[in-house]
């Protein structure tokens, strides 16, 4: 696929470097694409069907309680499924408890992050590290979208596909300097 001619690929890992004291720690969280092996492990839950008084065919009761927490468990499994899944970008890691067949092992990526001395400021870190490799980052998202508009009304925006880049110290245009 190609946007104003630019091919388009999958986003660079996202560096997320923590600092311990004298140690410097460096996650890399990749961009997943294929949901696929969580879709096997991981079923979305289906709310109960009912016949209400009135209608003439059973309806999905969608505010039953118990589906209701079914399906906040099922969230939280997923999204710890894309953390533990993204932080496997970082070159050397492996998990102790996590079990990609298992979605009950899915959210111990925290703990072990815990046991290997990582308090929770830093572990936030990490987290809104992986969100931001998946798009899923609000501040990303709001930029984007403002440089979007500002390109519409004319103003050209500093880091878009579709503007091309400013020279860089050498004199070469940036796209060119690949």
């Amino acid at each position: 696929m190609r946007i104003a001619g630019i091919e388009l690929d999958k986003p660079k890992n996202i560096i997320i470097p923590i600092i311990r004291g004298d140690e410097e720690v460096i996650f890399q969280a990749s961009c997943l694409t294929d949901f696929g092996d969580l879709e096997k492990v991981l079923v979305e839950p289906k709310p109960p069907i009912r016949m209400m008084r009135g209608e003439i065919t059973p309806s999905p009761v969608m505010n039953d309680p118990k589906y209701l927490k079914d399906i906040e468990s099922h969230s939280g499994k997923r999204l710890s499924w894309m953390i533990a899944k993204s932080l496997l970008a970082t070159e050397g890691l492996t998990w102790d408890t996590v079990d990609f067949t298992n979605p009950e092992t899915f959210g111990n990526y925290e703990q072990e992050l815990r046991d290997s001395g990582f308090n929770e400021f830093q572990i936030m870190q990490i987290v809104r590290g992986c969100m931001e490799a998946n798009g899923l980052s609000s501040e990303r998202v709001v930029e984007a979208r403002k440089r979007f508009l500002a390109m519409k009304q004319g103003i050209a925006p500093s880091n878009s596909l579709l503007v091309e880049q400013p020279n860089i110290s050498s004199g070469d245009s940036a796209k060119d300097s690949e």
